[in-house]
């Protein structure tokens, strides 16, 4: 799928220190197209970070996207607790030249985890499924994932360690910041940018060209027609503050 694109604005007012890095010559963001061959030629050994939920996902994700899952890492499981893959250390001898993908669904503990794997000199690698539908333009950071059915238009950018989960909608151009999560059924209309850590949840509409700030949270089935400011959550149909937390 061939797609035009624009030359985007390379830094986003208000997002903290997100910038946007679409450039893949100056920045070395992968398309849709190198992505995907790197994870057909690969067929390696993947660790996933996380044996909850969200980890087991990622596991039969990468599976069917044809890496060999050795196993999970997670520091608060136990040995005994109800796990489809072996448990490992990192420091495991048998593990050590895996790749890995955090599979946490929480943004923050995505967040400090990927980065610590990636300052350790650990290989962090974009599990995608299948049977997600990506525009040849698209742009992925590392430590990306995205699930089932989902979609991801023209021109848009899934900055380091963002999740867009099963069946949820990314428009053209949107960018979805590091660390974010568009959540299952969610659907963000064109050029919508969201900024890192931000949590759009499971049925929410973003309308086009609507920004989200960092650290912000959209309720479960909102509907957001104007701008979300940094830390906020918003919840209803049309979207109203509930709170604001302090940002981290």
């Amino acid at each position: 799928m061939g797609c035009w694109w624009h030359e985007p604005i390379k830094k986003v007012e208000g997002w903290g220190d997100m910038s946007l890095k679409w450039k893949h010559e100056l920045w070395g963001m992968r398309t849709r197209n190198e992505m995907m061959e790197e994870q057909k030629q690969s067929r390696g050994a993947l660790l996933v970070y996380g044996a909850g939920g969200h980890g087991h996902v990622v596991a039969e994700t990468a599976k069917l996207a044809g890496y060999q899952v050795l196993g999970f890492v997670d520091d608060e499981a136990k040995v005994g607790d109800e796990m489809s893959l072996p448990l490992f250390s990192l420091n495991d001898e048998r593990v050590k030249d895996a790749a890995i993908i955090v599979g946490v669904g929480h943004n923050l503990a995505r967040r400090r985890l990927t980065e610590d794997l990636i300052k350790s000199g650990r290989r962090v690698v974009n599990v995608v499924h299948p049977d997600a539908c990506l525009s040849e333009s698209v742009r992925l950071g590392q430590g990306v994932f995205v699930g089932a059915m989902a979609v991801v238009n023209c021109g848009a950018f899934l900055d380091d360690g963002a999740i867009v989960n099963s069946s949820s909608i990314v428009e053209h151009h949107c960018v979805v910041g590091m660390y974010s999560h568009v959540g299952p059924g969610a659907a963000m209309g064109g050029e919508v940018k969201v900024g890192k850590c931000a949590m759009i949840g499971l049925g929410a509409r973003v309308l086009p060209r609507v920004k989200v700030g960092a650290y912000a949270t959209v309720g479960g089935g909102a509907v957001v027609v104007k701008n979300v400011n940094e830390s906020l959550t918003v919840v209803g149909v049309p979207a109203e503050v509930m709170r604001q937390s302090s940002a981290v």
